[in-house]
């Protein structure tokens, strides 16, 4: 709730009574009104109050403030009810006029008929409890500050409405504040949404090896005219397709070892083919499941030194098969610099629980802005979606929240984007630094790397509404 919410439904120094977030009431005397808190004075002693916390807010009549009058009429204000209580009142003795105002009656000497004097009511609202008529009491005062009974005269019934009574109704402050409760349900619920969304879609996400392509790559054979691997390449093509058709490529079908055995002095004749270090690749991870190592340092050394995501894909997928979460995290961040995210989800999904595992939002975030001008529009909601969950468990729940509303105001999406990854950042874990310096000196040692990587988006952008088997990566 709002501070100048709560400025308009109550006063310093007055009794509240307000309901928090968490389904209890808090009641007590108001002393400060913040611009994120409350003071409130308790029976408890002084507590303060988070404004966020705050949802309704209703200020408090003590019924005791009213005083009562006494039943016994005093000297001054001694009425004449000899004659009947309903007769009507006669002129005052010794006044010429009677146009009396009706609250300031002047009892001067006696009545010639029966009439009621009444107080005038006190600035404090302070209703008289009894007035006495042929000694009989008529009781005035009910719990909802009534007005004195009326009599058959012509005096006027004396009666104010207490400026800062508990039961004044503001339509509007009321809306408003039904309105503000609504959205801050709505955010709460769309927030949970998401959250329980990611938790459900990271503990069900598995990821596994993408098959090579088996399109001859003749650029990458030089003289290969001159030899018989067109012959022997489209045997092993033809073999793994029949394998893969009727599902027999699994260990116990002694299908693949084959294969195997065939690709490899093919790879020690063109040593510098990528598209035969990914078959051979496949085909070892394939004969020896549960031994990853060839696998993935020839997935490493293919990745490094192409320009095809997949590689690095299957990267990832080798290094989570060997408990290097930290490789696989850094895998999948520059295989999605080139596959849009909704076209690999499951392999969104094990990244960005790398990424919250890792602390790596400073990644994530450059990630995301180098999407910033070449995205479509679905693309952006998943990542705004992932970016509020990550900022969620890593930054700031009641930012996350702030975030929320806009959307549901109904913010841009790409702006809340860019929002949102200006918050995100930090130092990522000890483990994860520790890795990166670690791999990155291994490459410079082995001379894997001469110049930076390119990668895809550095020399052309990704076109809108694109997909996995349409990129120049695969």
């Amino acid at each position: 709730m709002r501070p100048q919410l709560i400025q308009r439904m109550a006063q310093i120094d007055s009794q509240v009574e307000f309901e928090l977030t968490t389904a209890s009431k808090v009641s007590g005397l108001l002393k400060e009104i913040g611009s994120e808190h409350v003071l409130l004075d308790t029976a408890n002693g002084p507590i303060t109050i988070l404004v966020d916390s705050i949802i309704s807010v209703q200020s408090l009549v003590n019924v005791n403030d009213f005083k009562s009058t006494s039943n016994t009429p005093n000297q001054d204000n001694q009425i004449d009810t000899a004659g009947s209580s309903n007769s009507k009142p006669s002129e005052v003795e010794g006044s010429g006029s009677t146009n009396n105002s009706p609250d300031e009656v002047e009892a001067s000497g006696s009545l010639d008929t029966d009439t009621a004097l009444i107080e005038p009511i006190p600035e404090q609202d302070k209703v008289p409890d009894v007035v006495e008529t042929n000694g009989e009491s008529a009781d005035l005062v009910s719990e909802q500050n009534a007005t004195p009974s009326s009599t058959d005269t012509n005096t006027e019934s004396a009666g104010s409405v207490p400026e800062e009574s508990a039961e004044v109704d503001v339509t509007d402050t009321d809306t408003e504040s039904i309105a503000l409760v609504n959205v801050e349900d709505q955010v709460s619920d769309k927030l949970d949404e998401i959250d329980k969304r990611f938790k459900n879609e990271i503990e069900g996400a598995k990821i596994e090896l993408m098959p090579p392509d088996f399109t001859f790559p003749a650029e990458e054979l030089i003289g290969w005219q001159n030899t018989d691997i067109a012959g022997k390449w489209l045997q092993i093509k033809n073999k793994f397709e029949n394998a893969h058709r009727i599902n027999e490529l699994s260990t116990k079908f002694g299908r693949i070892q084959p294969l195997l055995i065939e690709i490899k002095p093919l790879v020690s004749r063109f040593p510098n083919s990528p598209s035969l270090k990914r078959v051979f690749a496949f085909f070892n991870a394939l004969s020896h499941p549960g031994d990853w190592q060839e696998a993935i340092q020839i997935y490493q050394e293919v990745a490094i030194t192409s320009e095809n995501a997949s590689d690095w894909f299957n990267v990832a997928v080798s290094a989570l098969n060997l408990n290097k979460e930290e490789l696989a995290c850094y895998s999948l961040e520059k295989f999605f610099h080139g596959v849009s995210v909704i076209d690999a989800p499951d392999a969104w999904y094990v990244y960005v629980s790398l990424v919250e595992k890792f602390n790596n939002l400073s990644s994530f975030r450059e990630l995301c802005r180098n999407d910033e001008n070449d995205i479509a529009d679905n693309e952006i909601e998943a990542l705004l979606d992932a970016a509020i969950y990550l900022f969620k468990k890593k930054v700031s729940t009641e930012l996350a929240k702030e975030i929320v509303a806009k959307r549901i105001k109904g913010e841009p999406a790409e702006s809340l984007l860019r929002e949102v990854c200006q918050k995100l950042g930090g130092q990522s874990t000890e483990s994860y630094r520790h890795f990166l310096t670690e791999f990155m000196s291994a490459m410079i040692a082995s001379e894997k790397i001469v110049h930076p990587i390119p990668t895809q988006k550095s020399d052309q952008k990704k076109p809108k509404g694109r997909s996995l088997c349409k990129r120049k990566a695969c």
